[in-house]
């Protein structure tokens, strides 16, 4: 069960200080409510704690941010993330299946523990030296 998510207020500038989120990992939305505390046209931030990042950096893993009055949307904007590193297997090992003899063809294995889930369409890249 994913941990749920909590604004913070970063900058203290036109930020109120009972900022609210509410949402999740599961359903993929964050609304964040009780945000200002006088109008604002200037340049804000806050925080989310517990926030899961996409799981690339691929066009279809992009943040959308969307502000409303009432239920009419005033504006938005898409962001595509970057800076996301793989994450590390648990454990990884290579172990040949005969004698390594340099510059002979052999059979090895590759053991490795993953860290995340694999989707059916993802691959396993191997670079050698």
């Amino acid at each position: 069960m994913s941990k749920l998510v909590k604004c913070k207020n970063i900058l203290n500038k036109n930020i109120n200080a009972g900022l609210q989120c509410v949402g999740n990992a599961i359903n993929r939305r964050i609304t964040v409510s009780n945000v200002f505390s006088t109008t604002v046209s200037t340049t804000i931030a806050f925080g989310i704690i517990n926030f899961l990042s996409p799981p690339s950096n691929q066009p279809s893993d992009a943040i959308t941010v969307v502000s409303y009055v009432g239920s009419d949307p005033l504006d938005s904007c898409t962001v595509y993330p970057s800076g996301i590193v793989p994450k590390s297997f648990q454990a990884f090992s290579i172990e040949p299946l005969s004698p390594m003899i340099v510059n002979s063809q052999i059979s090895i294995r590759f053991d490795m523990v993953l860290s995340m889930s694999v989707s059916v369409t993802d691959y396993i890249s191997i670079t050698f030296p």
